[in-house]
């Protein structure tokens, strides 16, 4: 019996009336316009025709955007909220005007992805102010789109590389100026590292949010380039032909351009390392905790050599703390290290005197009691989505901490604190159901696909960074949830398997019966 093919039948050809239009706009905006205003209209249409033909590049752009959504903002009107528009609108038009649409990867994920914001809609009940509500539910439906999103476009090894590489790309650059403002000290008084330097902070404005963004990015790259670094030359049996130019086959499956992969590697690994430097440059401890969390974790699950490293690095750290070696650390970043251990403790924030030392952790933990206190206030909703900075001055319990940073400064009290136990359970479901589709991933793609494998092991890297930085932030906003969707998409698509069609590769044996099924 013969198989259906999987190939979708070709959208209408909107190319000759794109491009009319394109012309058309193009000449009036020359002509009516002054030249700064005209070509950056001329830009954006040739940006909008791009994605309208080609929806998979708007995706990629929507990834590139993130560090700088703000560049022209007018509310909630960001570049970044423009691309998503266009490129959800022109995905939606390709999937209808599809005769056969390909459905989507199968996974856990999805349903109780529309649980938890339906979860966090139903506290809008008691909320008592809409509007900020509703900017946080359009965060979290923005980012549920782009996972189904993800999902539908990233079917291939190629489209899942250029994902990563957006991401690497976009993750460099923030770095570079991240590393700039930490060497020049240019940050504000507050930022100051001793005498000469300044926490880094990007873009974004802030050491903790820039650094989130950093770490979702950080594993991914290290197993890329680990992936990569394997790819470098055809494994030991196989004989490469003399100029690398060519392909060689590498592991049985795939044919990777030797010459290619070498450059790949090069600039991934130098964008990682970027990177890498960047979120040390932030200063930020919770960073630090879940980027070590991410390591340890990725190392683990790469296989008995990993978990043999994991386990001797965690050793070497605690025999390193208990001779004392964090003393050995610079003064500027043993005070951070050792500041870590106090987060948990120390005096009543109701009563403490605050100084320069102590004003970092008396503010997030006066931000903890009083998302503790709008929890107890209503178990079953809490205060309502996007609330907490309005009700923040009733619940606060710091005489000195009377104004709101704007969350709670540990996601899980702050989901607690705007939607009870209902949002809080349904967040946790969701981080559940997260894990396991990863751990499912894990299993299918290992000895079977090395790039699928290295994107789900950075991937639950991913995971593992958020989930423990989250304790000290709220990594759920400035739109860090595009990327989130993504690296939580490719579980769901790795663990399937990329299809091999318009990849450049040969198909495996029984691979389109296995997508047709």
């Amino acid at each position: 019996m013969q198989l259906p093919s999987l190939a979708r039948a070709p959208s209408p050809d909107l190319r000759l009336p794109l491009v009319v239009a394109l012309v058309l706009a193009v000449a009036g905006a020359l002509v009516a316009l002054p030249p700064l205003l005209g070509g950056a209209l001329v830009a954006g249409a040739i940006v909008a025709a791009a994605i309208v033909i080609r929806p998979r590049w708007g995706f990629y752009l929507l990834l590139l955007s993130i560090p700088v959504q703000d560049l022209g903002a007018a509310g909630e009107l960001t570049l970044t909220n423009v691309l998503f528009g266009l490129t959800v609108v022109a995905w939606l038009a390709h999937r209808a005007a599809a005769r056969e649409v390909a459905p989507l990867p199968r996974s856990p994920v999805g349903p109780c992805f529309v649980i938890f914001v339906a979860a966090l809609a139903l506290s809008l009940i008691v909320a008592r102010e809409f509007a900020p509500a509703i900017a946080a539910l359009f965060q979290w439906g923005k980012a549920l789109i782009v996972y189904f999103l993800a999902l539908d476009l990233l079917r291939t090894r190629r489209q899942a590389l250029a994902a990563v590489a957006a991401l690497l790309l976009a993750g460099a650059a923030e770095a570079t100026l991240g590393l700039g403002q930490y060497v020049l000290g240019v940050g504000p008084e507050s930022f100051a590292i001793g005498a000469q330097f300044s926490r880094a902070f990007g873009s974004f404005g802030r050491p903790n949010s820039y650094a989130g963004y950093l770490e979702m990015i950080l594993p991914l790259g290290l197993a890329t380039t680990v992936w990569l670094w394997g790819e470098r030359r055809p494994l030991a049996g196989i004989k490469a032909t003399s100029d690398e130019r060519r392909t060689v086959l590498t592991n049985g499956q795939q044919w990777v351009p030797v010459a290619r992969s070498r450059s790949s590697l090069i600039l991934a690994a130098g964008a990682t390392a970027l990177i890498g430097a960047a979120l040390l440059a932030s200063f930020s401890r919770g960073a630090w905790l879940g980027t070590l969390g991410a390591l340890a974790a990725m190392l683990f699950l790469a296989g008995p050599r990993g978990r043999g490293a994991a386990l001797a690095g965690a050793l070497t750290l605690a025999l390193f703390a208990i001779v004392g070696g964090v003393a050995l650390l610079p003064p500027i970043i043993r005070d951070r290290v050792e500041s870590i251990t106090e987060q948990g403790g120390g005096a009543d924030v109701r009563t403490a005197y605050v100084t320069a030392e102590n004003f970092a952790i008396l503010e997030r933990r006066a931000h903890w009691e009083a998302g503790l206190q709008m929890f107890a206030s209503d178990r079953l909703l809490g205060v309502g989505l996007g609330n907490f900075n309005v009700r923040y001055s009733e619940f606060s319990v710091s005489p000195t901490f009377i104004l709101s940073q704007g969350h709670a400064h540990n996601y899980y009290i702050h989901v607690a604190a705007e939607a009870g136990l209902i949002g809080l359970g349904a967040y946790l479901l969701l981080l559940a159901a997260i894990v396991l589709s990863g751990l499912h991933a894990l299993r299918a793609t290992a000895g079977r696909d090395p790039l699928a494998h290295a994107l789900v092991v950075g991937g639950l890297g991913v995971v593992v960074a958020v989930a423990i930085h989250n304790l000290f932030e709220n990594l759920h906003v400035l739109s860090l949830g595009i990327q989130l969707s993504t690296a939580w998409a490719l579980f769901a698509v790795a663990g399937r398997g990329f299809i091999p069609q318009g990849d450049g590769t040969p198909a495996r044996e029984g691979a389109e019966a296995e997508h047709a099924r």
